[in-house]
């Protein structure tokens, strides 16, 4: 056998290892399999919520074991497991959110996704990997998608502005079917599930349409229904003639003639818009409707309803499904709040959120010293993470769970925490167990908050058209407006050194700096190619620099914001709505819309590091200044990322192909023998 010889520069000679091909195949193998697997355990991102959110759609594959649930934040999920965890399955999707998911009949990894904003997707491997399919369909505005239950190749998506497309493919065509449609407005799709030509359609204001040619005409099956908007349409296993349509304003109502006719079916509904309907498989007088205000049940066949809320507060129910397989099993989305499961047909429930959140993630607050470690201002409200984020409470502002904007501490006192708000300011002294509501004289969200390092009781305030200031910690504000014009400020970066220096970076108009306490703002725009400026961050390190994140790109300045120059090798074409401070010195974190870069060099180069980052829409970023190889990113849909280990820079090289273990062989190789040659 060939000998081979691997010559490594040493003194006094030469290592030579011998050994068959063979042999250093098989170390290749298990050296660059050990490498790949300790690097994917400590530089990958992991989500760690806050779980929850407002799930809009649920389907439940053939099998019942895999469930799929689309949220309002752009991601869709699955579980694999009957909902105890969840993961995101977007690769592939734009950031629009999922109206409705359809899984083929008979082969389940393909599967169609109606998007608001992407059209119509497909998966061909159980949503691992997602195509656009929009060849013939102009809108990307997809309300609802139904498959042929006989023929599954032929499938029917409803637009809001185009009215209704069918595919006889499998979507890699559509075309339009208009004959007696409305022009817009398509909310719920059923087809018959013998009688395949016969398809339903819920619409906008028109009640229900009827088509028994496979859409070629339709006709108004919407007697009763006149006039109503139907946003969830079903019928009843065992009895195809009886539908049951879900409607805004109206409540439930009853057809028991294929639709010729409808009645209202709501005694014990207190809430007249219904947005999910879901009727049990194996007995079709059972039946659930999610309405504005609860979740209730019928088992007469919609007689009458009872409210079936056990263990969740009255919340509006947006989504429902039955399993087919285990008819006991009955999974509910609520409002705010993600999945509930219930095992006993609705007699009680239990949260299934682990692994799925859509919070929009507007700013992260690792504290320091206190008991309270994490705190999250979201589009759902203000979330304290109890050990960096493993377990989650929705503090209660006092008002209510506004959707926080900004958040800022206070540098000497960690238990006075401020939360910005639409119109408001909410202050804590205790860590966050209390809040104390001040209005904000601003028309406008509380979208930037700053503290002096030298002077805690001074706090700045970015709202539209001014900055606030106050100096007796946030309970009274004045409008420092002179030199900003009409600008709505978005950020804002005190000088660490010269604390009467401040910037602030404006969604129109650029950034402004004052150098007296906010009395005067003047714009330094010099080189800036970008008007909105969502994230400032100051380095003190060598030289000092400005770092201003924008819808172009990421810029610095070296002289106090007089001029800016651009900072985009790896970065091109990616706004940048986060930008933060790192260690080792000269090291910056960037949020983009394309998930989270790094660099090493003041910001002349970057690199992505986006492994396990599986929403990659980047809001907000902190560092944790108790652990400075600890990293969190707030997305803007899939909640928090925690990443683990930037005590070293992530070596990119290592997520492909493992070059350590190339390097390590001549050590692995060194029982062989040595000799001079």
């Amino acid at each position: 056998m060939q000998e081979i010889r691997v010559v490594h520069g040493v003194e006094g000679g030469v290592i030579v290892r011998t050994g068959v091909r063979k042999t250093v195949y098989i170390i290749s193998f298990l050296v660059f399999f050990c490498c790949s697997f300790l690097r994917a355990d400590c530089l990958e991102w992991s989500p760690i919520g806050p779980w929850g959110g407002d799930v809009l759609t649920m389907t439940i594959a053939p099998g019942g074991g895999t469930v799929y649930a689309g949220s309002l934040g752009g991601p869709l999920f699955r579980s694999t497991n009957g909902g105890d965890s969840w993961r995101i399955i977007n690769t592939g999707f734009t950031y629009s959110y999922v109206c409705q998911v359809a899984i083929h009949p008979t082969d389940p990894w393909i599967i169609y996704a109606a998007t608001n904003g992407g059209g119509i997707t497909r998966s061909l491997d159980g949503g691992e990997t997602w195509e656009a399919i929009n060849n013939g369909n102009p809108d990307l505005q997809v309300t609802c998608i139904a498959i042929d239950p006989v023929t599954p190749a032929v499938l029917y998506a409803g637009t809001w502005q185009y009215g209704l497309y069918k595919s006889i493919d499998g979507g890699e065509t559509w075309f339009g079917l208009s004959n007696g449609l409305p022009e817009f407005g398509s909310y719920a799709l059923v087809v018959h599930p013998i009688e395949h030509e016969t398809v339903w359609l819920g619409t906008w204001g028109q009640g229900v349409f009827r088509s028994t040619d496979g859409g070629a005409s339709w006709q108004p099956a919407s007697s009763g229904l006149t006039n109503l908007t139907v946003y969830t349409l079903v019928n009843s296993p065992g009895d195809n003639s009886t539908l049951y349509a879900g409607t805004y304003g109206g409540g439930v109502f009853k057809s028991v003639n294929g639709g010729d006719g409808w009645y209202a079916i709501n005694e014990g509904i207190s809430h007249p818009c219904i947005y999910a309907l879901a009727v049990d498989p194996n007995n079709g007088n059972i039946l659930f409707a999610g309405t504005g205000d609860a979740l209730v049940k019928s088992t007469n066949g919609g007689n009458t309803w009872l409210v079936v809320n056990t263990g969740v507060n009255d919340q509006a129910t947006f989504a429902l499904i039955i399993s087919p397989t285990a008819p006991t099993l009955v999974y509910a989305a609520f409002n705010n709040h993600g999945i509930f499961r219930s095992c006993d047909l609705g007699a009680s429930w239990s949260e299934c959120n682990n692994g799925l959140s859509d919070c929009i993630v507007t700013s992260v607050l690792p504290e320091s010293g206190c008991s309270c470690p994490l705190l999250v201002g979201t589009n759902r409200g203000l979330y304290r993470g109890n050990e960096r984020g493993f377990s989650w409470t929705r503090l209660n502002l006092g008002s209510g769970y506004p959707y926080i904007r900004s958040l800022a501490m206070d540098p000497q006192n960690c238990s006075k925490l401020y939360a910005g708000s639409w119109e408001h300011l909410f202050i804590s002294e205790d860590g966050g167990s209390t809040w104390l509501d001040i209005p904000m004289k601003a028309q406008s969200d509380v979208d930037a908050l700053a503290i002096d390092p030298y002077e805690p009781s001074t706090i700045y305030a970015g709202v539209w058209g001014c900055v606030y200031k106050s100096t007796n910690g946030g309970y009274d504000w004045t409008c420092l407006d002179n030199g900003l014009g009409d600008a709505s400020i978005c950020s804002l970066a005190i000088d660490p050194h010269e604390h009467m220096i401040i910037y602030a970076g404006s969604v129109l108009d650029g950034i402004f700096k004052s150098i007296d306490g906010g009395k005067f703002w003047f714009a330094i725009n010099n080189g800036l190619q970008s008007d909105w400026v969502p994230s400032l961050a100051i380095d003190c390190g060598d030289p000092p620099s400005i770092y201003a994140g924008t819808d172009s790109g990421l810029y610095r300045s070296t002289d106090e914001g007089m001029t800016w120059v651009p900072c985009l090798d790896g970065l091109t074409g990616y706004p940048v709505r986060a930008v933060e401070v790192g260690f080792p010195p000269g090291t910056l974190y960037a949020g983009t819309t394309a998930g989270m870069f790094i660099s090493t060099d003041h910001g002349q180069h970057w690199n992505a590091f986006n492994q396990g980052l599986t929403h990659i829409n980047v809001h907000s970023i902190a560092v944790d200044p108790l652990v400075t190889s600890t990293l969190y990113a707030g997305t803007g849909g899939g909640g928090v990322y925690q990443y683990n280990g930037m005590e070293t820079v992530p070596d990119i090289s290592c997520w492909g192909l493992s070059v350590l273990a190339v390097l390590l062989l001549p050590i692995l190789g060194s029982k062989y023998r040595r000799s001079s040659s």
